[in-house]
């Protein structure tokens, strides 16, 4: 129903080029190519941070999400989403790969892959242990501080391993459809 896009480069617009389907949940940081380009609905969300308070009206907030996988959890948090299924959130590396294959990666991922982060080496999702760096441990020790106070299932399987978190595959969970044009109506 979503499609969320918080980087701040030309690959947010590629993305979204020729689709309209889903909502657009945009930070107000992407390109104007990218609103341009989308032919559906859109919606501005900021980051729920003090210096978007200086207009006197009210605006859609987010929890600060950091990379795009933290803010549609944010997304599904502020929906009511219960329980909640994480794909796609590894946090990893392969060698220099951050994304799988066929995704396109932000353009503030060079920088990792060219390996000007500092690695660390976490817990992986298997045991054993995966190399991370900055983006990736904020955004999962921002989605475990959460996840202590929802039921979330980190479907990933591979990558770092999310504290508070049920790693299960994604075919072994009960999943249930979830009306979330409802909730955006109470709201």
């Amino acid at each position: 129903h979503f499609t969320c896009a918080i980087e701040r480069g030309e690959c947010t617009t590629e993305e979204v080029r020729g689709k309209h389907k889903a909502h657009l949940v945009v930070m107000p940081v992407v390109p104007q190519s990218t609103y341009d380009e989308y032919d559906g609905p859109k919606i501005i969300a900021y980051k729920k941070i003090d210096h978007f308070r200086f207009l006197p009206w009210e605006r859609g907030t987010l929890e600060n999400p950091g990379i795009v996988g933290n803010m549609c959890f944010a997304l599904a948090l502020y929906l009511g989403c219960s329980p909640i299924y994480l794909i796609g959130a590894d946090h990893a590396f392969q060698g220099k790969i951050t994304h799988a294959a066929g995704m396109r990666e932000g353009d503030s991922m060079e920088y990792l892959q060219e390996g000007r982060a500092n690695r660390v080496k976490v817990k992986g999702y298997y045991g054993g242990e995966v190399e991370t760096a900055e983006p990736f441990l904020s955004a999962m020790q921002s989605l475990s501080i959460e996840a202590k106070h929802h039921k979330v299932y980190n479907c990933t399987e591979g990558g770092a391993h999310i504290k508070n978190m049920i790693n299960k595959p994604f075919s072994e969970v009960d999943t249930k459809p979830f009306d979330c044009w409802a909730v955006i109506d109470r709201k």
